[in-house]
């Protein structure tokens, strides 16, 4: 009976924890100003690194290297998955429709997704890395969303 009252009590624990952290998250995205690219978001994280007084300039310099490098590898990807995404257009519109070739080009765009993402989330170890400490500790909420997501 314990054992049982003590699962559930955890597993209360467990779901509150997720339910606040989920809102914490949609509160902070709700306050990011809108961004109009990719290339004003990428600006706005050079900024942060370039003007935090929290990094010494090899964090600074070893940061913007990750993030050149994170960048380049997207890009890629993202080179890739526009071709494919034509050639998946151009066998939508033929008069004979090629299951077989659609399928496989769903596949092939599903995986230079899954690629692009691994690459985003392995970076992020890679920055952790580098800064010796988490973002979140590194820049207090106020700080973060001004250097990071601009003015509100």
């Amino acid at each position: 009976m314990k054992a049982l009252l003590l699962l559930s009590l955890t597993i209360i624990l467990l779901i509150s924890c997720s339910s606040n952290t989920k809102k914490e998250i949609e509160v902070e995205k709700k306050q990011i100003s809108k961004v109009e690219g990719r290339e004003e978001m990428h600006d706005r994280m050079r900024a942060m690194i370039n003007t935090s007084k929290k990094l010494d300039e090899s964090q600074k310099e070893d940061f913007l290297t990750l993030h050149n490098e994170v960048l380049g590898k997207v890009a890629t990807i993202d080179t890739e998955m526009k071709k494919l995404k034509l050639v998946l257009f151009n066998n939508l519109t033929q008069k004979k429709y090629d299951t077989k070739k659609v399928n496989q080009l769903k596949q092939q765009l599903k995986k230079l997704n899954n690629d692009k993402f691994d690459t985003m989330i392995n970076a992020m170890s890679d920055a952790r890395s580098i800064l010796g400490i988490s973002f979140k500790d590194m820049y207090p909420r106020a700080d973060f969303r001004d250097n990071f997501h601009g003015k509100y």
